[in-house]
């Protein structure tokens, strides 16, 4: 299974009756095949950063979870035919890097605290 972020934003119309209805039925879907829900978080009305279908706000919808890719296309089949939903987006979060940091670097050398002078130019004998 891997680590999902799931973000949705509906139309802030809708009652919050059919708000938690969705909701549910996103902890539905998400609950099937041993997946499991970490975070599902309703973050309220917020203004969007560009009109969507006319609309200058959305109820934004938040949620992390594990799944499987059978459950991420359910989910995402469900939220491109519901009406509610203006936009979804789902992203695997990203797993921990396996590379090792860099070595420390070694420490610089101080610098002088004179310049050396350049002997004086000797003179050619005449």
């Amino acid at each position: 299974m891997n680590s999902y972020e799931t973000t949705l934003i509906l139309s802030p119309e809708l009652p919050p009756e059919a708000i938690e209805t969705l909701i549910d039925k996103v902890k539905k879907i998400l609950s099937k095949d041993g997946s499991t829900v970490s975070l599902l978080e309703n973050e309220g009305v917020k203004k969007l950063s560009y009109p969507i279908d006319g609309r200058s706000e959305g109820c934004y919808i938040y949620a992390e979870y594990k799944a499987g890719p059978a459950v991420l296309v359910e989910l995402e089949n469900f939220l491109h035919l519901s009406d509610a939903v203006i936009r979804h987006l789902s992203v695997a979060k990203e797993k921990p890097s396996k590379i090792k940091p860099a070595a420390p670097r070694r420490p610089r050398p101080e610098p002088v605290s004179s310049p050396v002078s350049a002997p004086a130019p000797v003179a050619k004998p005449e």
